[in-house]
């Protein structure tokens, strides 16, 4: 044996340590018995803090599970009936059962869908702190791969900034996605030296980089002025306008060049933020406007969303003080190329704005079709037999500005003039589908039928066409897959839509179209293509949202007709994934959410089998103990559906009169538990650390010492004696 027995510790004797008796205890006749060593919590703060965070969460939980109850009440009387009591209590008044006010409503007219667009998250996915909580600070340029521009994998709720329920991150929420889930193996980035940095030989690289891979898909840089400022042959209005918008463009090339893993981009960044004066924003023109509309873009690709957001509104604040939403009179038309740069730089900016509009579930920034009328920039040359490099750019810029256009244009036919309720049309929906498929069939032929045969005359080292044709598909595929993800979520959770049943099929069969469609064109893309930073950065963008539908569905009713062709489209979009990885952060990151999520439900091994109960369930069981009440599939996600819907990129601070739908307020959330006896809960490695991380908080308590365990808790609260 390792250690004396207790008779010879108690009596400080040397013991032979035999088993079963030792010498000492058999020459006396004492009982013999070794004792397992106790381990010893360890003294120290940093033990400490370790213990009053696991604290601090578990009683996050248990007010989460028991809202109407205090930890202090169950302490002053520890009964474990007591405590049941509370949990039917709380489950009972958790609605099971529809009000007259949800029946009547669900019982709308068969041609109509109540669309309620607020974007308010449910209340349990709302900081503790209302004033505080939404506060945030990325003002680390180091920690790069900590935060998401892409708007999915904020899960964290505190000190954030807000996310709204069109967001994807606000369903990984609702599937107990945690930041635990989305730790990253990465190097320290490579550091580069300043003075090379700066050298005419390096920025020549990257100015080309960036005018050569980044621009065509973002042109909202007048080459041939910058060019010429570059190149010292004409001096800039504003040195620190041209400062902001050279550095701005380097580090966006740099990024392009050397890739996620380096510091050469970011030095570029600190560079262009140091001549952020205030003079800068009491002057507007159009190099500025690019500068800020550049350097929301690179810290969107930083992962920094909400500084990413903050640069936005500066760029659309200056874009409509310079009259960009307006067309010029036909007396001033006399400067074509100036016309072509104010529209194509006014549509780059829209839709953009309007993208990041739905990844972050926030409203728009700029105004509406309404206030609305500059002209969608003209195609150098029409001809379909002759396509150059800005013919192409400018038709990209076309059809990205028809997507937002377009859904727009259809929202308005969707309102009532009744301002109390605006119900969604499904028949405006689905001519919605319609419309896009149109302007899909109808691209220009050389981003179209005709783009192999071109593609060489147009960009020989596919160094940019290729990703500019993929992304007009994905953002027309993203947008119905947007639109349609309500009708998809709202059927799987079992809940009544108010229209035709068959209507409600083709909904959903709408919205997994679209959805396998960019999973297939995205491996295509991979599958022929080399994949850089920003074809890797898009990818995974646009992967990543269509990627939630069936990864949803798998994991809410994995025996469904089309349980079978989920699982496919999932494991197709996580191989996808995995060659994307290596130049992009996020996406290996989104390979630990699939694993997290539905990764039990790909293996080869039945993945209909149930799995372990979370604290969810057993809260359910014990509120069965008396009464049987009937819940549907994964209620998380039905509870979320019910404040889920379509993002709000309709209403605009500038014009607040045009938000095309105006829903109800959210109704009231309480948190969702799941049933276990059909589907099994969401994560099946239910333990003690995914309890602590499903809130990420940095509280701080001043609590008491406690080496009291989860388990030891957990055990004590739902033990079934007395």
């Amino acid at each position: 044996m390792e250690r004396a027995c207790d008779s010879c510790r108690r009596k400080k004797l040397r013991c032979s340590r035999e088993f079963p008796t030792c010498s000492k205890c058999t020459e006396n006749k004492w009982g013999c018995h070794y004792s397992p060593r106790q381990s010893r919590s360890p003294l120290t703060r940093a033990h400490l803090t370790n213990v009053e965070t696991k604290l601090a969460r578990l009683e996050m939980l248990f007010e989460e599970i028991f809202p109407d109850t205090s930890v202090e009440t169950v302490l002053d009387d520890p009964k474990s009936v007591k405590l049941r009591q509370f949990a039917r209590s709380a489950r009972g008044a958790k609605g099971e059962f529809p009000s007259p006010e949800i029946e009547k409503r669900s019982s709308t007219s068969s041609s109509t869908l109540t669309s309620s667009l607020s974007q308010q998250p449910p209340v349990n996915q709302l900081p503790r702190d209302p004033l505080n909580g939404f506060e945030w600070s990325e003002e680390n340029d180091v920690d790069v791969f900590k935060d998401d521009g892409m708007g999915t994998m904020n899960v964290s709720i505190n000190n954030k900034g807000f996310f709204g329920a069109g967001s994807n991150s606000t369903i990984l929420r609702a599937l107990y996605v945690t930041d635990a889930f989305l730790d990253v193996l990465r190097g320290p980035l490579s550091t580069h030296d300043p003075s090379i940095l700066h050298s005419s030989d390096v920025t020549a690289v990257y100015v080309d980089a960036y005018f050569t891979l980044f621009h065509p898909n973002f042109p909202i840089v007048d080459e041939p002025s910058f060019r010429m400022w570059y190149a010292d042959q004409v001096m800039p209005d504003s040195t620190d306008v041209w400062q902001l918008l050279l550095n701005a463009a380097l580090a966006l090339g740099a990024l392009c060049v050397d890739g996620e893993n380096s510091d050469a981009d970011i030095h570029f960044y600190k560079k262009a933020k140091s001549h952020l004066n205030s003079t800068i924003f009491e002057s507007g023109s159009h190099p500025l406007l690019a500068a800020l509309a550049l350097l929301s873009i690179y810290a969107r690709k930083r992962n920094k969303p909400n500084a990413s957001w903050n640069y936005l509104g500066f760029a659309a604040s200056m874009a409509i003080s310079l009259g960009l939403h307006r067309e010029v009179n036909e007396a001033n038309k006399a400067d074509k190329r100036a016309l072509e740069l104010r529209r194509r730089m006014f549509w780059t900016l829209y839709a953009y704005d309007f993208d990041v509009a739905i990844a972050f579930g926030r409203p728009r920034q700029l105004p509406g079709l309404k206030d609305v009328d500059t002209l969608l920039p003209s195609v150098s040359d029409s001809s379909d037999t002759v396509a150059d490099r800005s013919a192409v750019i400018s038709s990209c810029v076309i059809e990205n500005a028809k997507v937002v256009r377009l859904y727009l244009e259809l929202s308005d036919k969707a309102v009532y003039t009744n301002e109390e309720e605006k119900p969604l049309l499904l028949s405006t929906m689905l001519e919605l589908e319609k419309r896009i498929e149109t302007n899909i069939a109808t691209l220009p032929k050389f981003l179209g039928s005709q783009f192999d045969e071109r593609q060489a005359s147009i960009d020989l080292q596919n160094t940019w066409f290729p990703l500019c044709r993929y992304r007009v598909f994905w953002m027309y595929q993203n947008l119905i897959t947007t639109l349609f993800r309500p009708f998809f979520l709202k059927l799987l959770s079992g809940q009544r839509l108010g229209i035709d049943h068959g209507d409600s099929i083709k909904c959903s069969a709408v919205c997994h179209k679209a959805a396998t469609q960019t999973i297939h064109s995205v491996a295509d893309f991979i599958e022929h293509y080399e994949v850089t930073t920003l074809s890797a950065w898009h990818a995974t963008y646009f992967l990543m949202n269509a990627t939630v539908v069936p990864a949803v569905g798998l994991i809410v009713d994995p025996n469904a007709p089309d349980g079978g062709q989920w699982r496919q489209n999932v494991i197709h979009a996580r191989n996808c994934f995995e060659k994307l990885s290596g130049k992009n952060a996020t996406a290996e990151k989104f390979i630990k959410v699939i694993n997290s999520m539905c990764g039990y439900l790909l293996n080869d091994i039945d993945h209909r089998s149930p799995r372990s109960l979370t604290i969810s369930n057993i809260v359910q069981n014990a509120g069965q103990e008396q009464q049987s009440l009937t819940t549907t599939p994964s209620a998380n996600i039905l509870e979320l559906v019910k404040e889920l819907s379509a993002p709000d990129p309709t209403r605009s601070n500038v014009s607040p009169d045009i938000n095309m739908f105006q829903g109800e307020n959210s109704a009231s959330y309480t948190p969702p538990y799941l049933d276990n006896t059909r589907h099994g809960n969401v994560f099946p490695d239910w333990n003690d650390q995914s309890v602590q991380t499903l809130f990420n908080t940095n509280t701080s308590v001043t609590s008491a010492f406690n080496t009291t365990t989860l388990d030891d808790i957990v055990k004590y609260i739902f033990n079934d004696g007395d």
